[in-house]
């Protein structure tokens, strides 16, 4: 007896050898051999010596893995070999066992023997009467646990759909409804854990399930269970998502009637709580969406709840979600209170970790701090809990203490010592916080920006500033206006609190009130009739200068004795020049600065030279000034005349610099340059630009009056120099002319913009 124990132990351990080898290989000639051989060795063992109880175990157990690795190869023929010469009389045995207790009972020892004789001999010659007949009765009595470990579900499977028309003659309805539920329970593990590499079931499935269906001979809920037995195989071959499975366990609980319920729904609880428990989710916002509908569905009824409560007993795995990073469903499934006391208590940390994540920060401190009053206070819970006061609370000094006493567990830990250093720099940034608010305010915003802080100060009576608020306020819509709202956030101007919307920073409302709501705070010094002020200029040919400058730019601002650093940005210009010239910056001025009165920009500059120019110090000053000026951009023109030059005769030497100065630059592409020139006019300076030729006035003229007219006129006379035209015109023609004369000139200006007026005369 113990040689033939160690006999089939040793030819046991081939076995195993063989298969790695076959499955490392693919070589399935030497595994079928080695198959073979061992059939041979084992078929020759003289029986007499199997027939206690433990031996005979262990040699069916043999003949069982002959078996199922002889259909891994898909060879049959080798398969039905190994039932003829090793138990030869099981298949005949039961096919032919009349009293059903004795038959069921060799279906309980042997249900795996039995399943792979039924494919083999459809494959090979097809399914007799006789062997239809048991296969009826073993597809009543089947449970998810039969030959659950040595089957080969695949070919199983297969087998069953192809005979399907004749042997669902054979049970009744409902034993088939029971039937497709044990066989979906029985395929999960092996389909979705361990899945093979040979599965080609997916579109026979799936065939055979939208055919079956039009027949109606199920319960309409029935099908959904065959469906269901298609989407394993689907995710199996992965040719769908495993997400899939738990959308369909949420449809089919949604659409469960009692009746169902009853009858299947022990068998599909055990179905739905290990599809749930094997499902990796990814912890996107869809799986959460998942999760929810199953446990709503589950507990939608009191039939369901009861039957199905397992889905959250067994289903919801913590530790696995937890490590796969899962968070949203851990903090949905503390939420809606479906883990345990028991579980919530020794897991505090990972769900008070997942509820922060997803932004559930009150409730997450209270698990962080639960664990230190339990003196589990370790770094990481000390270090989570410091981070939830700093960022979320802004609690510097709480999350201070904190943090230190995370470092002060764990020394060694640099995540906590940087921490530290980080919160002591935000606790000085605080302090420092007013005043950078005001300079943000003043240097870092414009008059939008502006008008929202204005906007906000006046709307504070309201019990919540919403954005619909503003919109309402302000001429700013939509993604426009939250552009602006983020920006004033970040410059610290602004915050949102979630009861009463959206508030000014305190220093900031101190200075929008008292712009909105100004206060004059008036104080007259009275003077004791003594004179010690003085006129703004200097001499006589200053004042005529500065006539002459206003009446050359109009449009502009003409300040006098500007100092440098106010026209001249010195935080710029002072990485340009040496400590000299910026000291003389600071102490100099220059005559006169032409400013534009939109954007209060200089656009030039103007200083009146003499013979002092020409000494020192005033030498060296002169050369001190041009070069600032040319390093700064801003124009600079010189000009030397003594008190003898009149009025009309500096004007035009004014003109003509200015006009030199203007050509000198027409060319320039840049920003600066641009804005110079449209902030000038160069007519007033002589400057002409597209002049009309004589043709050109004649077309014109023409088709402005009409031939009639146009044959009347005597001269059309363009002066160049002031822009003017003279148009003489017969006496006879003028009451014609008169009445569209002024629609005429409007017309000319129109299309000659260079026309400073457009004069008639008669002849």
């Amino acid at each position: 007896m113990n040689e033939t124990h160690d006999l089939l132990e040793k030819y046991q351990i081939k076995l195993k050898e063989g298969i790695r080898e076959y499955r490392d290989t693919k070589d399935s000639l030497q595994f079928r051999a080695k198959i073979d051989e061992i059939v041979s060795i084992i078929a020759s063992m003289d029986n007499s010596n199997i027939k206690t109880d433990e031996m005979f175990e262990s040699y069916m157990g043999m003949a069982r893995d002959l078996v199922y690795y002889s259909l891994e190869l898909k060879d049959f023929h080798l398969g039905d070999s190994i039932y003829k010469r090793l138990c030869p009389g099981l298949p005949t045995s039961f096919l032919q066992e009349k009293d059903i207790d004795k038959k069921k009972k060799q279906w309980g020892f042997y249900s795996d023997l039995v399943m792979n004789y039924f494919t083999i001999q459809h494959n090979l010659n097809g399914i007799s009467s006789e062997q239809l007949l048991s296969l009826g009765m073993v597809l009543k009595w089947f449970k998810r646990y039969n030959g659950y470990f040595d089957t080969d579900k695949p070919l199983f499977i297969d087998m069953l759909i192809d005979t399907h028309s004749e042997w669902k003659e054979l049970i009744t309805p409902e034993e088939e409804e029971t039937f497709w539920t044990e066989l979906t329970n029985w395929m999960i593990q092996d389909f979705l854990n361990a899945v093979s590499d040979n599965l080609t079931l997916y579109k026979k499935v799936k065939s055979f399930y939208t055919s079956y269906k039009k027949t109606k001979r199920l319960d309409p809920l029935a099908y959904r269970v065959v469906e269901y037995a298609m989407l394993i195989v689907g995710v199996a071959e992965k040719k769908l998502e495993y997400t899939t499975l738990v959308d369909k366990a949420s449809s089919f609980l949604k659409h469960m009637k009692e009746p169902f319920c009853k009858r299947q729904g022990e068998g599909l609880s055990e179905i739905f709580s290990e599809i749930i428990t094997l499902w990796i989710p990814t912890g996107h916002f869809s799986d959460t969406q998942l999760l929810g509908r199953i446990v709503r569905e589950s507990n939608s009824t009191t039939y369901k709840k009861e039957v199905f409560s397992k889905i959250i007993t067994y289903g919801i795995d913590l530790s696995k979600w937890y490590k796969n990073k899962a968070y949203s469903l851990v903090a949905y499934a503390y939420e809606e209170e479906l883990f345990s006391e028991k579980k919530v208590e020794s897991h505090r940390f990972e769900i008070a970790f997942s509820l922060a994540n997803g932004k559930k920060y009150e409730k997450a401190k209270k698990l962080y701090e639960e664990l230190i009053q339990n003196e589990q206070g370790s770094g990481a819970v000390l270090n989570n809990l410091a981070v939830i006061y700093r960022d979320i609370d802004k609690n510097y000094d709480k999350a201070l203490e904190f943090f230190e006493l995370a470092a002060k567990n764990e020394p060694e830990e640099e995540l906590f010592q940087r921490n530290i250093k980080t919160t002591m720099e935000m606790i000085k940034k605080e302090k420092e916080k007013p005043k950078r608010q005001i300079e943000n305010y003043f240097k870092k915003t414009d008059k939008q920006l502006k008008s929202i802080c204005f906007t906000i100060y006046k709307l504070e009576d309201l019990d919540k500033v919403t954005i619909e608020d503003i919109e309402n306020a302000t001429s700013f819509k939509g993604t426009y206006l939250k552009k602006h709202l983020s920006q004033l956030e970040n410059l610290e101007l602004i915050f949102f609190d979630a009861e009463k919307g959206w508030k000014l920073e305190s220093p900031i409302r101190v200075k929008v009130a008292s712009y909105v709501d100004p206060k004059l705070e008036r104080q007259i010094i009275r003077n004791n009739r003594a004179v010690m002020y003085r006129p703004i200029f200097y001499h006589e040919a200053e004042i005529t200068l500065y006539r002459v400058l206003t009446e050359l730019f109009p449009q502009h601002f003409v300040f006098p004795n500007m100092d440098l650093k106010t026209i001249i940005q010195v935080e710029k210009i002072r990485d340009y020049i040496g400590s000299e010239l910026l000291d003389y910056l600071f102490k100099a001025h220059v005559d006169f600065a032409i400013i534009e009165t939109k954007t209060y920009f200089p656009i030039l500059t103007f200083e009146r030279d003499s013979e002092f120019q020409d000494v020192e110090p005033q030498k060296s000053n002169a050369v001190k000034k041009n070069t600032i000026f040319e390093t700064s951009g801003l124009p600079l023109i010189r000009i030397r005349y003594n008190s003898a030059m009149d009025y009309e005769r500096l004007k035009e030497e004014i003109k003509q610099a200015t006009k030199e100065y203007i050509l000198q630059i027409s060319g320039n592409t840049d920003a600066e340059t641009r804005r110079i020139l449209e902030s000038i006019d160069p007519k007033r300076f002589g400057i002409l630009k597209d002049l009309p030729s004589d043709d050109e006035l004649k077309e014109a003229w023409k088709k402005l009056v009409g031939n009639m007219v146009a044959a009347h006129t005597n001269l059309l006379e363009f002066d160049q120099e002031q822009c003017v035209l003279r148009v003489t015109v017969e006496e006879t023609a003028r009451p014609v002319l008169e009445l569209g004369a002024e629609s005429i000139k409007s017309k000319l200006y129109q299309q000659f913009p260079i026309l400073n007026s457009v004069q008639f005369y008669w002849s």
